[in-house]
């Protein structure tokens, strides 16, 4: 989709992607209750990355956050593999918190960082969480299977199944938003599962229970140009 924003809109893109973190939280999440020797590590090393990309930015510059968040904060980890996970929340500080405070935390470390790309003169979007799937899905279309078998395996999941997973991060980056006049929340969730019909959320878009696919991000791409056009007009022009 950031592809097609360079080709089709002439938007230039910086992209970073980190593995395995809930960027751009400042709170860590751990399976064990043992504090992570590497915690302070990888804290700093995040800071540095936030910095480094908004410190190379122009005012008006519009930086985009997408993560897992609903992973750490859903009312259950999806996929159902990772049902059982259990986390210890600790703050920037390695102070273990307590799980009913660790969401409000979060949401302030989150807050924390959008106040320090706004006083450089940025533009924010956060990408709600995309839908993602308990079990394996079946397949999409490709060029080794016949789009006939595709079509007859896929298995339908309704909105309301899935939307509530989502609620308490919707809360969060919806009370982001009306905190600040140049944050903008882009509903990727909406765009995949749209209302009303339930039975339209068709994982036909993943390439698994957790990832878009390339067609998937591509269907992504007239919704969130139109957002981008909408919100900042003149974006697209030189």
């Amino acid at each position: 989709m950031l592809n097609l924003l360079n080709e089709r809109l002439g938007l230039g893109v910086m992209y970073y992607s980190t593995d395995g973190i809930n960027f751009p939280s400042l709170i860590e999440e751990r399976s064990t209750g043992d504090f992570p020797s590497d915690f302070m590590e990888k804290h700093q090393k995040m800071l540095q990355v936030f910095d480094y990309y908004t410190n190379r930015s122009k005012p008006n510059d519009i930086l985009l956050l997408s993560s897992r968040y609903e992973l750490r904060w859903g009312e259950y980890p999806i996929p159902q593999s990772q049902r059982q996970l259990k986390f210890t929340y600790y703050d920037d500080k390695g102070s273990k918190i307590a799980t009913k405070d660790a969401l409000g935390k979060w949401e302030n470390a989150f807050n924390t960082l959008i106040e320090r790309a706004l006083s450089k003169g940025l533009r924010v979007v956060i990408f709600n969480p995309i839908p993602t799937f308990q079990y394996p899905l079946p397949p999409s279309p490709q060029w080794f299977n016949k789009l006939a078998y595709a079509r007859s395996s896929q298995q339908y999941f309704t909105r309301s199944e899935l939307i509530n997973h989502y609620q308490k991060v919707s809360d969060v980056l919806k009370s982001l938003q009306e905190r600040h006049s140049n944050v903008f929340v882009f509903d990727a969730f909406g765009v995949l599962c749209p209302p009303p019909d339930s039975r339209q959320c068709l994982p036909d878009s993943y390439r698994d229970q957790v990832h878009l696919s390339t067609t998937g991000a591509e269907k992504m791409y007239p919704a969130f140009s139109s957002f981008l056009l909408n919100n900042f007009p003149g974006i697209d022009k030189p």
